[in-house]
């Protein structure tokens, strides 16, 4: 598993904001699942340029 060689800092509200929202594809995640979209596929259909591994890595650290 990786891990990052420089701890985090999450003592500072807007470094833990950027921490969570960090990726991509986040946001657009998060506003389609806030719509009620639930289920995986139903986000690839939404954002068909993401591939199915990266929406997975970014739903799995969203769960955080």
């Amino acid at each position: 598993m990786y891990e990052r060689k420089i701890p985090l800092n999450l003592n500072c509200g807007l470094d833990l904001i950027g921490e969570v929202l960090y990726g991509k594809w986040k946001i657009r995640l998060l506003w389609f699942i806030n719509e009620g979209n639930k289920r995986p596929s139903e986000l690839q259909r939404k954002i068909p340029d993401a591939s199915r591994r990266v929406l997975n890595i970014q739903l799995k650290v969203s769960a955080l």
